[in-house]
Formats: structure tokens, sequence, C-alpha cells
């Protein structure tokens, strides 16, 4: 029977990839936060996992999908999301 209480296996490999990447840009993202506004290196940092995230060789990832998971579904162009 499924445990709906456990995280399925890619829920948590996931949960890791996006920890290691966050954990991999933190020195950058430390130095930018210094120069830069703070909205600038969330977003530069968000940009970076949704690539990481949502990169499939098949199928480039478009800017207009790269957006929709950055700011959510519901400010996507029609069609996206």
């Amino acid at each position: 029977m499924y445990n709906s209480k456990k995280k399925p296996q890619s829920q948590v490999i996931a949960n890791n990839v996006t920890a290691k990447c966050f954990t991999f840009l933190r020195p950058f993202l430390k130095q930018l936060d210094r120069t830069l506004d703070l909205r600038l290196v969330h977003t530069l940092a968000n940009t970076v996992a949704a690539i990481i995230c949502y990169r499939q060789r098949p199928i480039v990832l478009l800017l207009s999908e790269l957006g929709a998971y950055l700011t959510g579904a519901e400010h996507a162009p029609a069609g996206i999301g």
C-alpha cells in the first residue's frame, strides 16, 4: 500500500539536487548580495535551479517556460503551465 506520508524517491532526489545546487552557488550569491539587490540574487538562484531541474535534452527549455517556472502558473502566458 502507498504511504502518503513518505515522499516519493524522485522528490527526495530533486530536493537533494536543489540543496546541492544552492550549496554550490552560496559563495557566489553572497558576493553578489554585497553589490546587488537581494531580489536579483534570489531570481538568479531560482533561475539556475529551474534550468537544472527542468532541462530536457529532446525538448529545449523555452524562455516563456522558464518564466512560468520562476513566477508560477498564474503569471505564465496562455498554454504554458
